[in-house]
């Protein structure tokens, strides 16, 4: 691990540290601001790069968003097709140093997942990449369940019963997390939070903020709902 980050940078010293990310190994190396590499674990390829002294503080930003994103999407084309294929771009968010992260999200169809994603932060005044990630997919998508087993007003009760909560304006919408459906249903207890569910069997997975991210206005909820047997059963009084 601490060879290929070595062999990425061209530099030759041994790294201050290790973290770990979304099944990523982040490689750090003694630096006032962050120099990193993110690691694959079964390959030990680069699937990611932090340099935050590429950031040009304080000075007039010369590129434009439209330029800023042609260079973002130069990071992506030098990754395998196979990946790219996947992608679709998801928006842009202009970040508190100044710079800019543009964003592509893995979908099935027309859902998106919430944790396999593309990024890329570029600096505005010389349009150097200060940060790319490429997330890992968890599982191909031949072996993906994209069905919801129950419809989204269930997942909007459900949720309301288990938090003991009310509805918000906001429909529930459909993501993918590693290899199966989540409702994500926004509810209202003391303050507006998530529920996520398990678009197959209904068992809550988590509840709070979002595990992730997902594109600009992203409100997909209209995948075809198909029973499972467990669902079913459900239906039919057997629990």
């Amino acid at each position: 691990i601490t060879q290929a980050a070595q062999e990425f940078l061209g530099l030759y010293e041994e790294p201050k540290g290790f973290d770990y990310f979304n099944e990523m190994l982040i490689v750090k190396f003694d630096r006032q601001l962050e120099l990193s590499v993110a690691i694959h674990p079964l390959d030990f390829s680069v699937v990611g790069f932090r340099d935050d002294s590429l950031v040009q503080r304080g000075k007039k930003a010369v590129k434009s968003e439209a330029e800023m994103k042609k260079i973002a999407e130069g990071q992506l084309e030098k990754l395998p097709s196979s990946y790219r294929s996947q992608l679709r771009y998801g928006g842009v968010t202009k970040l508190y140093q100044g710079t800019s992260q543009f964003f592509w999200y893995r979908y099935i169809g027309e859902i998106a997942f919430l944790q396999e994603r593309f990024e890329v932060e570029v600096d505005p005044v010389k349009g150097e990449i200060v940060y790319w990630m490429a997330h890992n997919f968890f599982y191909p998508a031949e072996a993906i369940t994209v069905n919801p087993a129950f419809s989204k007003e269930v997942a909007q009760e459900a949720a309301n019963m288990y938090m003991n909560a009310e509805s918000t304006d906001e429909e529930p919408m459909l993501t993918i997390i590693k290899n199966y459906p989540v409702w994500l249903v926004k509810i209202k207890k003391l303050y507006p939070l998530f529920v996520g569910l398990d678009a197959t069997d209904g068992r809550i997975i988590f509840t709070g903020g979002l595990k992730g991210e997902l594109p600009e206005d992203y409100s997909y909820n209209s995948a075809e709902v198909v029973e499972t047997s467990l669902i079913q059963d459900i239906y039919g009084g057997e629990y």
